[in-house]
């Protein structure tokens, strides 16, 4: 196991909150082996993940250290991603996406927005927790559904709603329709009108969502920590406003992002003319909020294609997965993007 002080040095935007800029130079990061405490790291490090510690038992792990864009050492330890697929099964067995589409509409000071709503059949019963998936600019409602099969993996445990965004886009990113809260008021107001329908957990509201999607559950994260208990993005798309003037409250935060995504890249850049964080300065806002000690970043190789990356002393579970292999997709493999997105989400509730 091997553990690094991080010495963060920081440069503020303008635009947006400090993001953490780091050399990608293993040589320039002072390594410290500490073998009396790979217990410790590990069973935090799976904790953090959403995984179960015995996951990560065991003499062969190692951990990497430096940047998050420093490869880890191979590892002989258990395949994590398989690992955590098949605690998936587990929990929600072989399901399949129910067919057809439930469309609801919510009136939002005055104009009507619209969601595909899927309600398990059970839900009367007992008090179901709400997953909001949010695809990228472009989707619509049901090809979001189609390809986060989410259904699939979380159907009988929750009430799924994929809304639809104005001009198939999300508030924050330079191409969208709405201003900054609109899409947030239309999240309230889903929020309420279902808890009114159905019986809804209100202590478990999730947001996933993939790219402009991505970047979508994360402004839920920044500007409505007391409506989401949970988030998760894949190949996020973080314009400035996304990650501007956040609130604070921690809510457990994961981010997979494919290291050679072409667009929207992992280290940030400018898109359609507005500058973007990349994945681990996003991650790195999120840990800040989230109260994490950031002098030492942990990480792990779960996968020949991935690792997983995570700070001392988060208040709330703050989580990078980097794919090396990834491109600008919901990731399918190494980790399976819904899969690792339930595992984690579902373990999450407001006190």
């Amino acid at each position: 196991m091997y553990v690094e002080t991080v010495q963060n040095s920081t440069t503020r935007s303008t635009h947006g909150p400090a993001a953490a800029t780091h050399t990608d130079s293993a040589a320039t990061r002072p390594f410290t082996r500490r073998p009396s405490r790979l217990r410790k790291f590990t069973v935090s490090l799976a904790v953090a993940l959403g995984l179960g510690a015995g996951t990560l038992a065991g003499p062969a792990l190692d951990t990497a250290a430096g940047t998050d864009s420093a490869t880890p050492q191979a590892s002989a330890a258990p395949n994590l991603i398989g690992s955590l697929s098949g605690s998936i099964s587990s929990i929600t067995g072989s399901l399949s996406p129910r067919p057809g589409n439930n469309y609801q509409s919510f009136n939002v000071k005055g104009k009507t927005r619209t969601a595909i709503v899927d309600v398990p059949v059970n839900s009367a019963k007992r008090k179901k927790p709400i997953l909001f998936m949010f695809g990228g600019y472009g989707d619509t409602a049901a090809n979001a559904k189609r390809y986060s099969r989410l259904n699939a993996i979380a159907g009988r445990s929750a009430i799924i709603v994929h809304p639809e965004g104005i001009g198939r886009a999300w508030e924050g990113a330079p191409y969208s329709k709405t201003r900054r809260g609109e899409d947030v008021a239309f999240v309230r107001e889903m929020v309420r009108s279902l808890s009114k329908r159905y019986n809804v957990d209100t202590h478990r509201v999730y947001a996933a969502g993939m790219s402009n999607g991505g970047g979508m559950a994360m402004n839920l994260a920044c500007q409505a920590p007391d409506l989401v208990a949970g988030v998760v993005s894949v190949s996020g798309a973080y314009y400035d406003a996304t990650l501007n003037n956040c609130r604070g409250r921690n809510v457990p935060t994961m981010l997979i992002h494919g290291a050679h995504d072409d667009v929207v890249r992992y280290g940030g850049g400018v898109r359609h003319g507005m500058h973007y964080y990349g994945a681990r300065s996003a991650f790195d806002n999120a840990a800040r909020r989230n109260s994490c000690n950031m002098r030492t970043l942990h990480g792990v190789r779960a996968h020949a294609l991935t690792a997983g990356f995570t700070y001392d002393g988060c208040r709330a579970s703050t989580v990078l997965w980097r794919a090396y292999a990834g491109g600008h997709n919901w990731n399918a493999f190494a980790p399976d993007a819904p899969q690792a997105a339930w595992h984690f989400l579902s373990r999450q509730r407001h006190a």
